[in-house]
Protein backbone atom coordinates (compact mmCIF):
# COMPACT_ATOMS: atom_id res chain seq x y z
CA UNK A 1 0.00 0.00 0.00
CA UNK A 2 2.77 2.45 -0.71
CA UNK A 3 2.23 3.24 -4.39
CA UNK A 4 1.09 6.86 -4.80
CA UNK A 5 -1.25 5.73 -7.61
CA UNK A 6 -3.18 3.63 -5.08
CA UNK A 7 -4.27 6.55 -2.91
CA UNK A 8 -6.90 9.24 -3.31
CA UNK A 9 -7.41 12.45 -1.37
CA UNK A 10 -10.85 12.55 0.22
CA UNK A 11 -11.77 16.12 1.24
CA UNK A 12 -14.57 14.88 3.51
CA UNK A 13 -11.97 12.98 5.56
CA UNK A 14 -9.17 15.55 5.20
CA UNK A 15 -6.72 12.80 4.30
CA UNK A 16 -5.47 10.43 1.63
CA UNK A 17 -7.07 6.99 1.55
CA UNK A 18 -5.83 3.66 0.18
CA UNK A 19 -9.00 1.71 0.73
CA UNK A 20 -12.24 1.59 2.67
CA UNK A 21 -14.63 -1.26 3.25
CA UNK A 22 -17.81 -1.98 5.15
CA UNK A 23 -19.07 -5.30 6.51
CA UNK A 24 -22.87 -5.13 6.72
CA UNK A 25 -23.12 -8.33 8.77
CA UNK A 26 -20.64 -7.19 11.42
CA UNK A 27 -21.65 -3.49 11.11
CA UNK A 28 -17.95 -2.56 10.98
CA UNK A 29 -16.21 -0.11 8.66
CA UNK A 30 -12.49 -0.04 7.93
CA UNK A 31 -10.42 2.78 6.48
CA UNK A 32 -6.78 2.41 5.35
CA UNK A 33 -4.62 5.54 5.04
CA UNK A 34 -0.94 6.05 4.29
CA UNK A 35 1.53 5.66 7.15
CA UNK A 36 1.48 8.65 9.52
CA UNK A 37 -1.99 9.80 8.41
CA UNK A 38 -5.13 10.53 10.39
CA UNK A 39 -8.68 11.35 9.32
CA UNK A 40 -11.34 13.76 10.44
CA UNK A 41 -13.60 11.97 12.94
CA UNK A 42 -16.80 13.74 11.91
CA UNK A 43 -16.13 13.15 8.22
CA UNK A 44 -15.33 9.48 8.81
CA UNK A 45 -18.33 8.72 11.00
CA UNK A 46 -20.81 10.57 8.77
CA UNK A 47 -19.43 8.77 5.70
CA UNK A 48 -19.98 5.34 7.27
CA UNK A 49 -23.38 6.44 8.66
CA UNK A 50 -24.34 7.30 5.08
CA UNK A 51 -23.31 3.80 3.98
CA UNK A 52 -25.23 2.17 6.85
CA UNK A 53 -27.04 4.09 9.59
CA UNK A 54 -26.72 0.93 11.72
CA UNK A 55 -22.90 0.96 11.65
CA UNK A 56 -21.49 0.27 15.11
CA UNK A 57 -17.71 0.46 14.76
CA UNK A 58 -15.07 1.95 12.48
CA UNK A 59 -11.40 0.98 12.57
CA UNK A 60 -8.84 3.20 10.86
CA UNK A 61 -5.33 2.15 9.88
CA UNK A 62 -2.26 4.31 9.28
CA UNK A 63 -0.09 2.17 7.06
CA UNK A 64 -0.52 -1.35 8.38
CA UNK A 65 -0.92 -0.26 12.01
CA UNK A 66 -4.35 0.14 13.64
CA UNK A 67 -4.92 3.83 14.35
CA UNK A 68 -8.18 5.10 15.81
CA UNK A 69 -11.38 3.17 16.37
CA UNK A 70 -14.77 4.85 16.53
CA UNK A 71 -17.57 3.14 18.42
CA UNK A 72 -21.22 4.20 18.34
CA UNK A 73 -22.73 4.63 21.78
CA UNK A 74 -26.46 5.06 21.10
CA UNK A 75 -26.46 7.69 18.35
CA UNK A 76 -23.14 9.28 19.36
CA UNK A 77 -19.75 8.21 18.03
CA UNK A 78 -16.81 8.03 20.45
CA UNK A 79 -13.14 7.66 19.58
CA UNK A 80 -10.97 4.96 21.11
CA UNK A 81 -7.24 5.35 20.56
Amino acid sequence: MTDIDDIRYMPRLHCYVHRLEYDFDAKVGRLWMPDGSCCDMHGCTTMFDAIDPYAERIQTYAGIMPDTAYVKNGKKWESCL
